[in-house]
């Protein structure tokens, strides 16, 4: 997950059906809305997921690539490729706290999501370690509990303490620290390349989530076998990353087992959306020691690029799936990543004055356009604010061949691209229809109302009831 300054369910066991000579894959989605349903759900649910009832047989359609049944890794454990439910996942930083987003995890709408991805962790010395000393784990919070008002310390009191509010508005509610990011994925490299290495990384890891209370941890190499400036590569780091997956994995497992723990410790990781980062991946390595993976179906395009266009369009998104399902990673497997900020462009000529016709991708540009926080980068809660009708002058188009929309002002020479509620709903409509584990977002603070986020759940309630 980047750093904009600096700048993711078990499907039924499948069965094959012979008759006359033609097998039918199918997985039947038994599943149901469980914050409309009386029925209780199953053990290590979220209380809150968006579940759907089907009695139909669900496709894979990325260029028709059946899914790939996971292999049971752990009778014990519950990952979206042994239930159900969809995973609504919210990366919350450390950073936005502080002004000027003054955004506080108690503002988190956690009766809307199951997890929370508190970004980030560093790695210092080959170990986990905070990232906010003062945000993470000291800051005082006041609250109220049980009608007398306590300090919860830090971020990381008021995401697991069980006294904290949010804990009572979702009980259910599970949270992972993402270790990494796009600033400080520079030593991942080093901690998987030696078995000497591993261990300390993966034993720092397990005792930082059983100290600070988190149900999991989630790793943001940026990225394997990739390098840039200040973060060194290694022609071994896909396999390397595999080998740092199972030791945590079977350390997770082991600390559950000798902590008499119900629920599983979940291990999840965050990945790249492009040709080269997918390409340095296994995935099925992934798929055995990981409960999901967080793929950032976002940032395809931006100042960096040739031509105006969409940065987390439909078919790129798809399209960058496609590339882990056919290498191994069952979709039952993968989180859509769906971005809260549009990426826009500035000196663009030749745009309608109008709202029709809506101008397509592929205008020449010019540098960086507006932005919240950094140049290029807007917020959905800013594009309503400031951009978008009734409060600013940019007209808006919703592409519905590409599930994005664009804002644009003739007289600025701006064009942007970015979420709005129907793509986001178009979205959680995507999560249902290819059979995905559920979406995450980056990041919450930029959807304070959490209109996007009621965007996808309805998406994804539209999808499962079209399929009754």
């Amino acid at each position: 997950m980047k750093r904009l300054n600096a700048c993711r369910i078990r499907t039924t066991q499948v069965f094959a059906l012979a008759a006359c000579l033609v097998a039918v894959l199918t997985a039947p989605w038994a599943v149901q809305t469980a914050a409309y349903s009386k029925q209780a759900p199953p053990a290590d649910t979220d209380h809150n997921s968006v579940f759907f009832d089907s009695p139909n047989h669900h496709r894979n359609h990325l260029h028709q690539h059946p899914l790939l049944p996971p292999k049971q890794r752990h009778r014990d454990r519950q990952g979206p490729a042994m239930t159900q439910e969809k995973r609504l996942i919210a990366y919350y930083t450390s950073w936005c706290q502080y002004p000027p987003r003054n955004y506080s995890p108690l503002d988190i709408p956690v009766e809307l999501i199951t997890h929370i991805n508190y970004a980030f962790a560093n790695i210092v010395d080959g170990r986990v370690a905070l990232g906010d000393s003062w945000g993470d784990v000291e800051k005082p919070h006041q609250v109220d509990h049980k009608g007398e008002q306590i300090t919860l310390l830090g971020n990381f009191g008021v995401l697991n303490d069980p006294r904290s509010p949010l804990r009572k508005r979702n009980p259910a509610l599970k949270t992972l620290i993402s270790v990494g990011g796009w600033t400080w994925s520079k030593d991942f490299s080093m901690v998987a390349r030696t078995a000497q290495a591993r261990n300390v990384f993966v034993q720092s890891a397990v005792e930082f989530v059983v100290k600070h209370g988190f149900d999991g941890i989630d790793l943001d190499w940026e990225w394997p076998g990739v390098e840039r400036e200040g973060v060194p590569a290694h022609p071994d780091d896909g396999k390397n990353y595999t080998l740092l997956l199972e030791a945590l994995r079977h350390a997770l497992d082991e600390e559950k087992r000798r902590a008499g723990r119900n629920n599983v410790y979940l291990l999840t990781v965050a990945t790249g959306a492009s040709e080269a980062a997918i390409a340095q991946l296994d995935m099925r390595g992934l798929a055995r020691t990981c409960d999901w993976v967080n793929v950032m179906t976002y940032d395809n395009a931006g100042i960096w690029s040739s031509k105006t266009d969409h940065h987390a369009s439909v078919p790129f998104a798809l399209s960058s799936i496609d590339g882990y399902v056919r290498r191994g990673l069952p979709a039952s497997q993968v989180t859509h990543g769906i971005p809260f900020y549009a990426r826009s462009f500035a000196h663009v000529h030749h745009l309608p004055a109008s709202h029709h016709p809506a101008p397509r991708p592929g205008l020449s540009f010019q540098g960086a356009g507006s932005g919240t926080h950094e140049a290029g980068v807007v917020d959905f809660d800013d594009i309503q604010a400031k951009y978008a009708a009734p409060a600013g002058s940019y007209h808006h188009a919703f592409d519905s061949d590409a599930g994005a929309s664009t804002w644009w002002c003739a007289d600025k020479k701006e064009w942007m691209s970015g979420e709005s509620e129907q793509s986001a709903e178009t979205k959680g409509r995507l999560v249902v229809e290819r059979g995905f584990a559920g979406a995450f977002w980056w990041e919450q603070s930029m959807d304070k109302q959490a209109r996007l986020v009621k965007a996808i759940r309805r998406g994804i309630k539209r999808a499962g009831k079209q399929q009754d």
